[in-house]
């Protein structure tokens, strides 16, 4: 896939977070979207960048999502709302994390990923119903 323009980019993310952010009830917390273009971090695992990363406090409702936009320039537009809604599972997620821990662990990642899956199943079968 060719690589997209930065501002395109930035208009691919926001399209879904806007929505989404509406649809799971998002919208009573105080959001912010960062974009970065210099992101270094690499997960060490499986030695890619990471696209997006959330920090939410549920105590006040806010959470901000940044957005690491050269691995994002590269990657479909389904792949990009994926991930949108994976980060805003870890809003939800967020509160059950063991008092004075910031880091969450994999049983969180993948209570965030079936999430995600579920939201975007249920988001495709009521398109598809509603089409016909």
């Amino acid at each position: 896939m060719k690589k997209r323009s930065v501002k395109k980019t930035k208009k691919i993310v926001e399209k879904y977070m806007f929505w989404w952010t509406r649809w799971l009830g998002l919208r009573w917390h105080n959001f912010s979207i960062c974009y970065d273009n210099n992101w270094k971090e690499f997960d060490k695992k499986t030695d890619q960048r990471s696209g997006m990363r959330i920090y939410p406090d549920w105590r006040y409702m806010m959470f901000e999502i940044w957005v690491n936009l050269p691995p994002l320039r590269e990657l479909s537009e389904e792949t990009i709302e994926h991930m949108v809604v994976h980060e805003c599972m870890h809003v939800f997620l967020n509160e059950l994390r063991i008092e004075g821990s910031e880091q969450h662990n994999n049983h969180e990642e993948r209570v965030a990923t079936m999430l995600e899956n579920a939201f975007l199943y249920v988001r495709d079968q009521v398109k598809e119903e509603c089409a016909g």
